[in-house]
């Protein structure tokens, strides 16, 4: 018991006060260094999420009307091509969502490349413009 209080005192005393010290000289340093590093986290995991938006993006978009138009036609029974009112709904809501953003996503871009590849024809044009 004695030992144990004796190296108590010696830590409450003299070892503890000394690093404490020691630490507010380094503490500046220590929170700088925590700010950056949840900085470099924030900047990283928002750049990841962007490069796999867009890495992912062009493929999906292409599936994912392809699939809509796929589901189009199973649910009507049918093997014609799209109306060209549905065709001129495609082209606008793509068109609305590229205003509303008021930016052209690379995302948007394929999309809207996709769309008009797959639907956009001279007669399409004629009959649109009549």
């Amino acid at each position: 018991r004695g030992i144990t209080k004796f190296l108590i005192k010696l830590i409450v005393k003299k070892v503890a006060p000394r690093t404490l010290l020691k630490f507010a000289e380094l503490a500046p340093l220590v929170i700088e260094i925590m700010i950056n590093v949840l900085f470099n986290f924030v900047t990283v995991r928002y750049a990841m999420n962007e490069v796999i938006i867009c890495a992912l993006g062009p493929s999906a978009t292409v599936e994912v009307t392809s699939q809509l138009v796929k589901a189009h036609r199973k649910s009507r029974d049918v093997d014609e091509p799209l109306s060209d009112r549905l065709k001129l709904l495609a082209l606008r809501a793509v068109g609305v969502s590229i205003t509303y953003k008021m930016q052209l996503h690379p995302n948007s871009r394929c999309l809207l490349d996709h769309i008009v590849e797959l639907f956009v024809d001279e007669g399409f044009v004629r009959r649109a413009k009549a």
